[in-house]
């Protein structure tokens, strides 16, 4: 009977189920600008016990755990600072607030907001942000890095890619034929004649442009056929030239006869 008395809270909790401890958050969304670094000698020099993560000035400052606040006020050099003791053994602080909310004694749950982020105390940098520092409470030195108990930090949404055009289709010529682009097909240029080795009557740019007969071509002037029949017209006033006689072309020994009557 004892035994089974024994047994019976651990039957109990196996039926139950145990509750799992509660997820952390993440003070504010933004960037580490500063991450945790801690050396064997706990005095030694360029140690830092937390974490910076950068927001703008006036953002809420959410609580990282559940758990009862333990200090509220200004330090030295932290400015206005937040402490929260977690029922499972962890001092939370906060630094460097613009303003915070709560006092000493007050109950808080994971996810309320505290306070805002702001320059107070000595900061680093011109970036606003807030330092969470967690450390094991009954150890003086016990500060663990706060990466190793938040959340993965969801990834920054990515831009849209622009969707490839889609190609138009080619019409079907048939077997044999192939398709032209109106674009790549050449014009033959006003006033050359197609030329007998280009392709499909296309006249070749570098022969020269073929005029007919009779037309005017390239930097000719036009000329009328009244004044053409003008200038060919011979008054009566304009002397003829004289015809010369057989006898004349028989006197001269070396002039050729070509009258065929002579």
């Amino acid at each position: 009977m004892r035994r089974l008395s024994m047994l019976l809270p651990v039957l109990v909790a196996l039926q139950v189920g145990v509750q799992p401890a509660l997820a952390w958050t993440w003070p504010v969304d933004g960037p580490v600008l500063q991450p945790f670094v801690l050396g064997g000698d706990p005095y030694a020099g360029g140690q830092h016990r937390g974490i910076d993560i950068g927001a703008p000035t006036g953002t809420p400052v959410r609580a990282p755990a559940a758990g009862t606040v333990s200090f509220a006020g200004t330090v030295p050099t932290g400015g206005r600072t937040i402490t929260i003791r977690t029922e499972d053994g962890y001092a939370v602080t906060l630094l460097h607030l613009g303003t915070y909310s709560v006092s000493r004694g007050d109950a808080v749950a994971e996810g309320n907001v505290l306070g805002s982020v702001g320059a107070s105390g000595h900061t680093s940098g011109s970036t606003p942000y807030v330092y969470l520092g967690i450390r094991r409470a009954e150890d003086p030195e016990g500060y663990v890095d706060p990466l190793g108990l938040l959340p993965a930090p969801a990834p920054a949404p990515q831009a849209p890619v622009p969707a490839d055009p889609v190609p138009h289709p080619t019409p079907d010529l048939g077997p044999g034929r192939k398709h032209h682009s109106p674009a790549s097909t050449p014009h033959p240029v006003s006033g050359q004649a197609p030329s007998a080795a280009s392709p499909r009557g296309v006249a070749d740019s570098h022969l020269a442009p073929w005029v007919p007969r009779g037309a005017k071509g390239p930097g000719e002037p036009r000329v009328a056929a009244a004044t053409k029949r003008a200038l060919a017209f011979r008054g009566p006033c304009e002397p003829r030239a004289p015809a010369r006689s057989n006898e004349r072309r028989r006197s001269d020994p070396g002039a050729v006869n070509n009258d065929p009557s002579a």
